[in-house]
């Protein structure tokens, strides 16, 4: 990422120090952080439910097995109702992790549009287990979702950020799932998004003017004041920012992506 001189000795304490002050003129604090795999945390969500609704459930034994032994009593081994129940909720509920599951192959690298909804669905589905009637369901939902935001934290900016530069999505699907996964404060963390989007938007804009430097005010100037010339070029940087966040469908999407 970078090379740099170090003057001798070359102790822990000098390389340490020449590391920490590039990382101080990056100013990367609290931007870098670990992607982790999301199939190897969905495997470790579902696993700490099926931990604690194990023992609930172990007495709804597959018809199969009952039918290849003579008992004297079904009623014994036959869960009750509320069993059957909890077990055909926790199988209709978990079906959504299978289908992520499937979905995130290791082999396969899938673009946000895709892989960000699934992930506000199963957020989604914690947050109705949370609120269950069933005392084992809500504590499960409760450990589940421990798992879950400790990745959901990391990566649900990033993820809005890839979906709000997708021109067919921009900001539908931030408005959609963000007020049921948030409620109340659904707006702030909108405007958390945007306040992020637009920083990276300046970042990258000024990079570009740098880069363009002398050449781009001499063009202005020759016709126009240097002044005017800087206002123009900013005013349409924002004009483009401004439309490609848009929900005009009238927005010519191919046009600007390949500008």
């Amino acid at each position: 990422m970078s090379f740099i001189h170090v003057s001798s000795p070359h102790t822990s304490d000098a390389l340490s120090q020449a590391i920490m002050e590039c990382f101080l003129e990056w100013n990367i604090n609290n931007k870098i952080f670990h992607m982790r795999c999301c199939a190897h945390i969905i495997n470790l969500v579902v696993q700490v439910g099926f931990s604690m609704i194990a023992n609930a459930i172990e007495n709804v034994t597959p018809f199969g097995q009952l039918l290849l032994k003579k008992y004297k009593s079904l009623d014994f081994l036959l869960g009750n109702d509320n069993e059957w129940n909890m077990a055909s909720d926790v199988c209709e509920n978990l079906k959504l992790f299978y289908q992520v599951s499937e979905k995130f192959p290791g082999t396969k690298y899938l673009m946000s549009r895709i892989f960000f909804p699934f992930i506000c669905d199963m957020k989604l589905l914690l947050l109705s287990w949370k609120v269950s009637n069933n005392s084992v369901i809500k504590a499960t939902a409760s450990t589940m979702l421990i798992k879950f935001e400790k990745y959901w934290d990391v990566i649900h900016n990033v993820m809005s950020l890839a979906i709000i530069l997708d021109p067919r999505y921009k900001l539908k699907l931030i408005n959609y799932f963000f007020p049921k996964l948030y409620g109340e404060e659904a707006r702030s963390e909108i405007m958390l998004i945007r306040n992020i989007i637009t920083e990276f938007f300046e970042e990258y804009k000024k990079k570009h003017d740098d880069k363009r430097g002398a050449s781009w005010k001499r063009q202005c100037a020759t016709n126009v004041s240097e002044a005017w010339g800087s206002t123009l070029s900013k005013s349409t940087w924002e004009v483009d920012f401004d439309n490609m966040l848009s929900e005009d469908d009238g927005f010519e999407k191919l046009s600007w992506m390949i500008i």
